[in-house]
């Protein structure tokens, strides 16, 4: 996919260089944990997004399936643009590229989760048209696991 200086393509092996970058953008305060990075797995794809052949962004997707065939939900696990991409239309464009992978596998539900405290990101994707939805999603840490 490619428009005006931008394209979009699946991420190779030989991308996890640049993707591990663009995800440090996302959670700079991670970058010594290259145990939660993962850019290859089965079911799942990232894709990236360049700016005049920049690497400007990334989307990782995975799919929860219930049983043979397009029996469940596509996820959004991860997307991020760079700030200086930013308003260029590349969020947009890794969006649409996502729900093509989707369709193209039979998942035409598309389920993502951000921050309440992300409110770019939350008006980013209303504009796209998501809705809240009135699943409840609960965590629980791993040093809360270890208590009980």
């Amino acid at each position: 996919m490619q428009h005006s200086g931008i394209t979009i393509r699946r991420a190779l092996p030989s991308d996890t260089g640049t993707t591990r970058e663009l995800y440090n953008g996302l959670y700079p305060e991670e970058r010594h944990r290259k145990e939660r990075f993962h850019l290859m797995r089965t079911g799942a794809e990232t894709l990236l997004a360049y700016h005049n052949k920049e690497p400007a962004g990334f989307i990782m997707l995975s799919y929860v399936s219930y049983g043979p065939g397009p029996k469940g939900f596509g996820y959004i696990e991860e997307m991020f643009v760079r700030k200086r991409y930013r308003h260029l239309g590349i969020g947009r464009m890794l969006v649409q590229a996502a729900e093509e992978w989707f369709e193209k596998r039979g998942y035409i539900t598309l389920f993502l989760t951000t921050p309440r405290t992300n409110k770019g990101a939350i008006l980013f994707y209303r504009r796209l048209g998501f809705r809240k939805s009135r699943q409840v999603w609960m965590t629980r840490a791993a040093e809360q696991r270890k208590q009980s």
